[in-house]
């Protein structure tokens, strides 16, 4: 915690959440905890998990990036599904990567894999 809190003392950075608030899910609520507990990884994460202010870069130069970033310009891509289980179309709905399992399983017939937390994108499957 005291890593954490310190880390919020920093120039740029947004959020810190700990090895326990992300494993527990017990900090304030919001949209930047879900996106760590979504990126935390039990067996390769660290000990704090820091956010930084959006279009913030940790580097010396000017000339390096980085991805992963919970804001939306580094977060949204397109997801494009493609064969007869699938509707035509354009969807400007908000969904998450761990929908695309649900989604999957649900257009193959099969039951939802262990420990998904997605849900099936309905509106994109056609009926059967």
């Amino acid at each position: 915690m005291v890593v954490a809190q310190a880390a919020l003392r920093v120039s740029g950075v947004k959020a810190a959440f700990t090895r326990t608030q992300l494993l527990n899910g017990n900090s304030a609520p919001g949209p930047l905890f879900r996106q760590a507990v979504n990126s935390f990884e039990r067996g390769r994460s660290g000990d704090v998990f820091i956010v930084l202010d959006p279009f913030a870069v940790p580097a010396d130069t000017d000339k390096t990036t980085t991805h992963g970033s919970p804001w939306n310009y580094d977060s949204q891509v397109p997801l494009i599904f493609w064969g007869d289980a699938f509707r035509a179309g354009t969807y400007a709905e908000s969904v998450q990567p761990v929908d695309l399992a649900a989604t999957l399983a649900t257009a193959l017939g099969l039951d939802q894999p262990s420990g998904a937390e997605g849900r099936p994108l309905t509106r994109v499957l056609r009926p059967k």
